[in-house]
């Protein structure tokens, strides 16, 4: 059974009948077609659930139906000049569904109620790194430099030398205080 997880209620002027959910990729826009009103403050309720919550009653008349990816998994509804307070459906990078329905009585009454349905995220997709800002293509293969050495010289060093890397040399070419033992491994040996 669904579960009311949180709920917010706002207010909003709403222009030309028609509302707007930011923190989407699309941003879709939600118009009461019934309403003859174009330009009114609209009393918001906003409500998420944990699953597609039960229908809201007889007094409430459904104008929307849909899904959409919420980026940060907070929207906020508004208009082209204004946008109400922010609103946590869930986790970001999910599918939420979505019901808006309108008031019978009174059309300046609108509910909002959301609920998850699957995780989107795709790391393909949403780890891929932004391109520069400016920048009008991804950036293209580039050169290198690539160390060279010469056939007298081994990593940098003379052929048939060992660097000593700041310790001091002992008989047979190693650092003091150490030998080879019979696996080729260092071993320490006390002084």
């Amino acid at each position: 059974m669904a579960r009311l997880l949180r709920h917010l209620d706002d207010e909003l002027y709403v222009q030309y009948g028609a509302l707007c959910i930011y923190g989407t990729p699309d941003i879709p826009e939600l118009r009461d077609e019934e309403s003859e009103a174009l330009h009114y403050t609209a009393a918001l309720h906003l409500e998420a659930w944990d699953a597609e919550p039960p229908d809201p009653g007889t007094s409430w008349r459904l104008i929307e139906q849909r899904n959409f990816t919420a980026e940060t998994g907070v929207i906020q509804i508004g208009v082209v000049d204004d946008s109400g307070r922010e609103f946590l459906t869930g986790p970001p990078l999910f599918e939420y569904g979505l019901t808006v329905h309108v008031d019978v009585p009174d059309d300046g009454r609108w509910l909002f109620r959301f609920w998850p349905i699957r995780d989107v995220f795709d790391p393909l997709v949403h780890m891929k790194p932004r391109e520069p800002i400016g920048s009008s293509s991804p950036l293209g293969p580039r050169a290198v430099p690539v160390p060279r050495h010469d056939s007298r010289t081994v990593g940098g060093h003379a052929a048939g030398q060992v660097p000593t890397f700041g310790r001091r040399r002992a008989v047979g070419g190693h650092a003091a205080g150490t030998s080879l033992g019979g696996s080729g491994r260092r071993r320490v040996e006390p002084r």
